[in-house]
């Protein structure tokens, strides 16, 4: 096996779940359907357990927990965060980039909110 095949694996696994994804928007009217979807083919193609999509309310800070995959029952849809600096939330507003950390417990980057903590 060479090097570029488990890259090419990957790009190809990261595909068809875009394809899936885009055929599930295409047939689905709720909202709610699709973002729980997009959150448990993201985690397949990441290869975890928790997935996420955040919320921005109108004050600009606050997210809610919209959809989510693997997280505790009293999460999705109740919890919200604030995206201030400092916070993975802030820094993916502020950039447009993702946050995927492989382990919680040693990341340095960004302050991480409780129910998040209790997850790791």
């Amino acid at each position: 096996m060479s090097h570029r095949e488990p890259m090419v694996t990957s790009l190809l696994r990261q595909q068809e779940v875009l394809a899936k994804f885009g055929e599930l928007a295409l047939r689905s009217d709720s909202l709610d359907e699709i973002l729980m979807e997009g959150c448990r083919l993201v985690g397949e193609a990441l290869g975890t357990d928790l997935a996420k999509v955040m919320e921005l309310r109108e004050d600009g800070i606050t997210l809610l927990v919209r959809a989510g995959v693997g997280w505790k029952d009293d999460v999705v849809g109740k919890v919200t965060v604030q995206a201030v600096k400092g916070s993975s939330e802030g820094f993916a507003l502020q950039t447009g980039q993702p946050v995927v950390s492989d382990d919680i417990s040693t990341e340095t980057r960004f302050e991480y909110a409780d129910f998040i903590k209790t997850m790791a």
